[in-house]
């Protein structure tokens, strides 16, 4: 192995990642996502929306987040 390829081995190693699951996929297990993960990621054609993180994993949703209501 070279330098530079432990070099680029070791920059993904070390780069933050959580386990990503999209509602209606079962993504492998070693399927991974950056920190932060992607607020609208698009997979097949279809939008997914993020709809929870927490320290091991980022969940994406088909349904977009709700409206807040206008302020009286």
């Amino acid at each position: 192995m070279t330098n530079e390829q432990a070099e680029r081995f070791a920059t993904w190693h070390n780069a933050p990642r959580l386990r990503g699951r999209l509602e209606g996929h079962r993504l492998s297990p070693i399927a991974t996502v950056p920190e932060p993960p992607p607020l609208e990621p698009a997979h097949e054609g279809t939008t997914y929306y993020l709809a929870h993180v927490d320290a091991n994993r980022a969940r994406h949703s088909l349904l977009p987040p709700p409206v807040e209501p206008p302020a009286p």
